[in-house]
């Protein structure tokens, strides 16, 4: 099969009346994905899996938050996730692409499971600490670092090419259908029953994947040749990157929205409780205000994802992005809020889903894992260090000033990669 020599444009990359037979299958198209009996079984599997994963969210950050009353803190537990990740992260794409993605899938999920109820049983004897909290985090991180990018790079195993953009957009779509109903339902979880029974139903949804996983049937995957050493694999990954200037171009706006556009999820806690005089169950629509408009955006780029335009449409929410967070940090109202948050949510995963779309359109296989473990490593790896940013300056000033100063950052950084790498907007 010949490798990519570089990256399309719209014109190279599909055939006459391509575009047109997208469109005549419409809505149809949106879910074309779905036709793979794979992918339905592991899309099914991982909404559980995921929806318990934001219920823990909400009760995770609810319960440091009780404990310490501090935003800082908030941050300083989301950065702890994000050490694992920034060690490890560019090698776990070597593993990746050396050995079975679902089995890498399985470990990483298992691990994931173990650390739901761990949480829950300290919850439950009253042992829970801070300390404690960082700590799992932590361990959380060291699975992030392998399950993110092993997730993306089996979505073409699951789907083939043909159905790669709009499998990885009908994934984001699932992420966000599990935002907007997960919070809710771990607000309702924490107000009913109480933050430990949140850890314990994610730790029972981790089930559900895992028993995805091992019923799927996979051809048997395309792996790295293990005659070279690890360190000549992760080299000749990196200077793949280095080498395709738009690649770079996508990993910095996926970048910037990682490291400063889920400041206000981090900073939820702080806003529901301080600026808007919520508790629990507001919070917990907050989050899902998000998830709402990003399940809205996940479905227009899962439409959209065989039309012309896909770098045109990412450069626009690149803007419409921050001009969102920059409303949510002037609002006082608590329905205002809550609609802000969806526009905000609608412009916010778009932007990843895209920018993953992109990048492994025009990649090869044999190299998939690693360049998509340098995509993750820097959102998992950012997400958690922009918390933490996020958590200082609304400790030091307030939160509503720290999301205006991240809308502010993101601003600037998707004007500077407009204008550096002006070949985004011609990507398909």
């Amino acid at each position: 099969m010949p490798l990519h020599t570089g990256l399309h444009s719209r014109e190279e990359h599909l055939a006459p009346g391509a575009y047109l037979d997208a469109r005549r299958g419409g809505l149809l198209r949106t879910f074309g994905a779905f036709r793979h009996t794979n992918f339905r079984i592991y899309f099914v599997g991982l909404l559980i899996s995921v929806l318990g994963v934001w219920a823990q969210n909400v009760a995770q950050s609810w319960l440091v938050y009780k404990l310490t009353n501090s935003a800082l803190v908030l941050g300083q537990v989301t950065f702890m996730a994000a050490i694992p990740v920034l060690l490890i992260g560019p090698w776990s794409g070597v593993v990746i692409d050396r050995t079975s993605r679902r089995t890498v899938l399985i470990l990483t999920q298992t691990l994931f499971m173990v650390q739901a109820f761990t949480l829950a049983f300290l919850d439950f004897s009253g042992l829970i600490a801070v300390w404690h909290v960082m700590v799992l985090a932590a361990w959380n991180g060291i699975g992030n670092a392998f399950d993110a990018p092993a997730r993306q790079a089996i979505v073409v195993e699951l789907v083939g090419k043909e159905d790669m953009s709009n499998g990885i957009a009908l994934n984001s779509t699932m992420f966000s259908l599990a935002r907007t109903f997960g919070p809710a339902l771990g607000g309702l979880i924490v107000a009913a029953l109480g933050t430990a029974w949140g850890f314990t139903i994610n730790g029972i949804t981790f089930l559900a994947i895992l028993f995805s996983l091992a019923i799927l049937r996979l051809e048997k995957p395309v792996l790295q040749p293990r005659d070279h050493s690890p360190m000549s694999d992760l080299m000749e990954g990196l200077r793949f990157i280095w080498q395709h200037k738009p690649i770079v171009g996508l990993i910095v706006v996926a970048l910037g929205v990682a490291l400063f556009g889920g400041n206000v999820t981090v900073l939820m806690p702080v806003i529901a409780v301080e600026v808007l005089g919520q508790q629990e169950v507001g919070f917990g629509l907050l989050g899902g205000a998000i998830g709402l408009g990003s399940v809205i955006g996940a479905l227009y780029v899962a439409y959209s994802s065989t039309l012309p335009g896909r770098g045109r449409r990412l450069n626009v929410f690149n803007i419409a992005f921050p001009l969102a967070l920059a409303a949510v940090s002037f609002s006082r109202s608590y329905i205002l809020s809550l609609l802000l948050l969806v526009v905000v949510g609608l412009t916010f995963l778009p932007q990843l889903s895209l920018c993953n779309m992109l990048i492994q359109t025009n990649i090869p296989d044999h190299i998939r894992g690693r360049v998509m473990s340098v995509y993750t490593l820097f959102i998992f790896g950012a997400w958690p260090i922009g918390g933490l940013i996020a958590g200082a300056l609304a400790e030091w000033i307030n939160a509503p000033v720290a999301i205006l100063i991240s809308a502010v950052a993101l601003l600037i950084i998707g004007l500077a990669v407009r204008l550096l790498v002006p070949e985004i907007k011609d990507l398909e």
